[in-house]
């Protein structure tokens, strides 16, 4: 497993890691699966835990898997559409530390401009969210596709709050593919 420490007065804003991985291929359909857990008693961020980063060629356009303030699973896309997608398809547990859970996400990019880009996510195999109004990429974007894959776990966004203990985070079994992955959860 990687460990993430989040030291005694860690300042929002900021991951104390960052693992990548670029790819030779750009993809217009890919599918993520990792485990995740917080440690026991972890202080999450009132307004934002974030958990992986993805890129969109080489155009600065990402989207990110976060769990919100109140640790719920969440995407927030930063590309040509900016809305923030965090509507569920009802099954939205609420990510408890000390647990071991498995994410799956599809992400299928969009016609360019046109917002039909697909994002689907499973929290331990029970879907999360289906969206299909997804706009990754922008009219001047064709040919961009998935390139970058992130473990950057941000804590939080500005709004002045520092970690008041240490606290740890994990991440195991990282997979990339155009397949659906299997696996159980731990």
């Amino acid at each position: 497993s990687l460990r993430i420490t989040y030291p005694d007065g860690w300042p929002d804003a900021r991951e104390p890691a960052h693992c990548y991985k670029i790819f030779s291929t750009q993809y217009d359909d890919l599918y993520v699966q990792y485990y995740f857990k917080y440690s026991s008693g972890y202080q999450f961020h009132p307004v934002d835990n974030k958990q992986t980063y993805y890129w969109l060629g080489s155009s600065g356009s990402n989207w990110y898997l976060s769990l919100t303030g109140s640790r719920k699973v969440t995407l927030v896309t930063q590309t040509f559409n900016t809305s923030r997608y965090a509507s569920t398809t009802g099954y939205n547990p609420v990510i408890e530390p000390g647990r071991w859970y498995k994410i799956t996400a599809r992400f299928r990019m969009n016609t360019p401009g046109v917002l039909d880009g697909i994002c689907q996510v499973w929290i331990n195999d029970s879907l999360l969210m289906d969206h299909r109004n997804i706009g990754y990429r922008s009219s001047s974007q064709s040919g961009m596709g998935t390139s970058q894959a992130t473990i950057t776990p941000v804590f939080g966004g500005s709004v002045g709050t520092s970690k008041t203990q240490t606290d740890y985070q994990y991440y195991d079994l990282f997979v990339v593919s155009t397949e659906k992955p299997g696996g159980s959860v731990p």
